[in-house]
């Protein structure tokens, strides 16, 4: 694991609600962002210079899910754009997962109706305070009420196991975030090479360039600039990142099941573990 210290190409962008993994295009009109293709329905693949590195960028809901995913398009759709438009640039492939919890609360109901009670409890004063604490991801194995933004872990360890192959980089953002616009021409290829010519940029959990770590993460300056921030992920998608995103998955830190910084935070202690 490398934490990168400073970057310039990813920025955050002030956004929107979005609609557990039911994908789709979030454009106005979906012939705009995606293009047909064996992989996926609503894979995009591109046509650019990737320079060498086969890499997938990969977008999932971060913010609080509605409970229904009609006309969800709102900024998510502009940031979809932005984020679009750094992939065919670079020549990289793009797919967003929009959530889809719109059954998610009957189902758990019909499912776990002995654990119901406890899996609801707070959840209407929790969403009164902060919208993103609600109930909007179910773990099946410790019937764990969970927020939006743990959304991503179970979402990536399927495209790492079913399409990893096909890539050297799977390339994780939030829903609310895209590539400077300001340093749109900055390839994953381009940081790489200067993050492994700049040692100082980077602290890891082990000696090892950056174009050889399996994970690479923002830091999450000014709080912690030697732990990662959660809302940008760089990895390559082998065996051990597989088994790495399904053990930060299933590391069941209770009071950040839904509390700030809920995923991010259970990370930190899985690695300082």
């Amino acid at each position: 694991f490398l934490v990168v210290q400073r970057l310039t190409m990813y920025s955050n962008v002030v956004l929107c609600t979005l609609a557990l993994f039911f994908l789709r295009t979030v454009a106005g009109n979906k012939k705009d962002l995606t293009t047909k293709n064996p992989f996926h329905p609503d894979f995009t693949p591109s046509k650019g210079d990737n320079k060498g590195l086969k890499v997938l960028v990969m977008v999932v809901d971060n913010r609080h899910l509605p409970d229904s995913i009609e006309g969800t398009h709102g900024f998510g759709g502009l940031v979809a754009v932005l984020q679009h438009n750094y992939c065919k640039e670079h020549g990289y492939d793009y797919i967003r997962v929009v959530n889809d919890k719109t059954h998610l609360r009957e189902t758990t109901k019909a499912k776990y109706p002995d654990v119901v009670k406890e899996l609801f409890q707070d959840h209407v004063l929790d969403t009164i305070d902060n919208p993103k604490h609600g109930f909007d991801v179910l773990h099946p194995g410790y019937l764990r009420a969970r927020s939006s933004s743990w959304a991503k872990l179970p979402a990536l360890w399927d495209a790492a196991v079913k399409y990893g192959s096909r890539y050297d980089y799977i390339w994780f953002m939030d829903s609310d975030a895209t590539p400077n616009p300001m340093q749109k021409d900055l390839s994953l290829s381009d940081a790489l090479a200067k993050w492994d010519s700049n040692p100082k940029e980077t602290v890891g959990f082990g000696k090892v360039l950056p174009s050889n770590a399996t994970f690479l993460f923002m830091s999450n300056f000014p709080y912690r600039d030697d732990l990662p921030c959660a809302g940008t992920i760089i990895f390559k998608p082998t065996q051990f990142a597989q088994d790495a995103i399904r053990e930060w998955w299933d590391f069941d830190l209770l009071y950040k099941a839904r509390d700030d910084f809920m995923e991010q935070d259970a990370l930190w202690y899985l690695l300082e573990a």
